[in-house]
């Protein structure tokens, strides 16, 4: 167990953190659906199972200038918050982070959900603070393998929503359920610079990914067809 005493940042600890979500209630991207979906697999998950889930949560995103983190961030605050930025099944979770990148405060967190939707037990499991991690460039490794500017990329839009915000586990984690050759952590060498065979082998699977995506339709369910290989 994480001491209570970790710093993320400089503004918060793991017990502050831990303070605020205990007995919070879960905030799904959909209020109305009996069930939230996996960020990664895309599978409903219903409350009535009281779940496990697991959190990635950040100081910062990439697309700063969402109208969703303009409102979470008080530019009078000295406190800026941390934010949940993706929701996991309990298949789908892990108790690390995935590939935590240096200038991100980034926090793995699990917790047991009731089927009121009220957060019980959570436990924070992976902290990695700003000046620790990755020196990588999310934005930059969408381009290289996408061809696309990353806020461009009618692909992202398409299959995780308009409103999402990002942070670098987001982008690791759907550049990885594209398939097992976009794995980011291949990608993306210990000092930030890229792998050049590992990048023509993600390209090549991003090509295939879209082209399946042309033909079954840019919708929720074939993503997490894909993801899960039930289109096979």
């Amino acid at each position: 167990m994480i001491d209570p005493d970790t710093r993320i940042n400089e503004q918060w600890t793991v017990g502050q953190l831990i303070e605020v979500f205990d007995h919070a209630n879960f905030l799904p991207f959909d209020p109305n659906e009996p069930h939230f979906f996996c960020d990664f697999c895309s599978k409903g998950v219903a409350y009535r199972s009281n779940p496990l889930v697991g959190h990635y949560i950040a100081d910062n995103v990439l697309n700063t200038n969402h109208p969703k983190w303009r409102n979470a961030t008080d530019p009078h605050s000295e406190n800026p918050p941390l934010v949940p930025l993706a929701s996991y099944c309990e298949d789908c979770t892990t108790r690390l982070l995935l590939f935590p990148c240096k200038g991100f405060a980034e926090v793995r967190m699990l917790f047991t959900l009731t089927e009121e939707r009220v957060i019980t037990t959570p436990e924070v499991t992976d902290v990695s603070g700003p000046e620790d991690g990755i020196p990588w460039n999310p934005k930059e490794l969408s381009e290289q393998i996408t061809g696309i500017p990353w806020e461009q990329n009618a692909l992202l839009a398409a299959l995780e929503g308009e409103d999402q915000l990002w942070g670098p586990e987001n982008m690791v984690t759907f550049l990885l359920s594209i398939g097992s050759g976009v794995d980011v952590r291949e990608l993306v060498q210990w000092d930030g610079s890229l792998n050049p065979k590992a990048l023509g082998r993600a390209r090549k699977e991003y090509q295939e990914f879209v082209e399946k995506m042309r033909r079954h339709g840019y919708s929720r369910k074939a993503f997490r067809d894909h993801v899960r290989g039930d289109d096979r």
